[in-house]
């Protein structure tokens, strides 16, 4: 058997553009998350602190890929800050709630939907 003949199961990613802080992400298990923030030549976004949940797989400048895992415990909120490149002081932070589930999904602020059966 070739290489290009065995077929591999990649992860599934889910990519969510500007996010707003205090936004709700739903992401499955063992699949890759990845966030993106416009670019910009005079700011760099960072993480800062950790979520046990998610590990970094590729961190840039202006986006993340994070490979998401189940949450024993309430999931830490993930916690990123755009820096300005020529003073090094933050501008702006955005925490992000990213909850692990079996299927993924998005919402914004609000109740939580029912759970169905």
């Amino acid at each position: 058997m070739r290489a290009t003949d065995a077929a591999v199961d990649l992860p599934t990613v889910r990519t969510v553009h500007d996010p707003r802080s205090g936004q709700v992400i739903e992401a499955a298990v063992a699949s890759c998350l990845e966030i993106s923030f416009p670019p910009t030549l005079a700011s760099r976004w960072r993480i800062e602190g950790e979520s046990r949940h998610l590990v970094p797989l590729s961190e840039g400048d202006h986006n993340f890929v994070f490979m998401v895992f189940s949450a024993r415990t309430e999931p830490e909120p993930l916690r990123l800050v755009r820096y300005r490149v020529e003073h090094g002081g933050d501008v702006e932070q955005r925490v992000l709630h990213v909850l692990p589930t079996e299927r993924g999904g998005m919402r914004g602020p609000g109740p939580r939907p029912a759970a169905t059966v």
